[in-house]
């Protein structure tokens, strides 16, 4: 069984924070720790991995856009673009046809 220790806890105080080296260190345990279970085959259904090259973009688009804050579609248009493309591919999974999901953001607040 996994056991999670809290990352801030009372040895570091949210002033003093904690360095990049002892962060790493601490999220690669975690991923390590549940790796183990998907990579040797004990999941079915809970990991869609697309291989090591998929990732990569992956990781390389969230990077683009990781300050982006897509409550302000007026100063971050292209990630509300994205967003919009996401929305029409999960529509069209489900047969959904156009118009069959309008959200707005004043309906979701």
């Amino acid at each position: 069984m996994l056991t999670v220790s809290l990352l801030f806890d009372a040895t570091h105080s949210i002033h003093q924070g904690t360095s990049e080296q002892e962060l790493f260190a601490l999220l690669e345990k975690w991923k390590g720790a549940e790796d183990k279970h998907w990579k040797n085959g004990k999941v079915s259904g809970g990991i869609y991995h697309g291989g090591d090259k998929l990732k990569e973009v992956l990781n390389r688009a969230y990077g683009l856009f990781s300050t982006a804050n897509p409550l302000h579609p007026e100063i971050f248009p292209f990630v509300r673009k994205m967003e919009a493309e996401i929305i029409r591919m999960s529509c069209t999974l489900f047969n959904g046809g156009y118009g069959y999901l309008v959200l707005h953001r004043d309906v979701l607040a």
